[in-house]
């Protein structure tokens, strides 16, 4: 069921300005409260996406280290898809952001049919 008045869809670049002031002012915390205390009509969790995986400041974009893609391909043989387990041995962050655009199974398929 959808509230009344929240917003779907791509965010503008507007909105996006509107959301990094927001952070700058109140930090990252309760963002059920961005809608209250903005103009924004997103609701928390649009909000809490949005800075996690496109605005934050030190979100780092781009292509795995050679070390990185040693590190997925061993961890991933030994604890398989636990993708937080994962970002407590390396870069404690780096796994979350990137989980949802990397198919490891393809990638370690892919490494593995190179017989490095």
């Amino acid at each position: 069921m959808e509230e009344e008045g929240m917003r779907k869809g791509p965010w503008t670049s507007k909105e996006d300005a509107i959301l990094i002031e927001y952070v700058k002012k109140d930090g990252e915390g309760n963002w059920n409260n961005v809608q209250y205390n903005s103009a924004l009509a997103y609701c928390g969790k649009s909000c809490r996406l949005r800075w996690a995986n496109h605005l934050r400041p030190n979100l780092r974009k781009g292509v795995f280290s050679s070390f990185e893609q040693s590190a997925i391909i061993y961890l991933h043989s030994k604890i398989g898809k636990k993708w937080a387990r994962m970002a407590s041995f390396v870069y404690l962050f780096l796994f979350i952001l990137y989980f949802d655009r990397v198919s490891v199974i393809n990638f370690v398929t892919a490494y593995q049919s190179l017989n490095l």
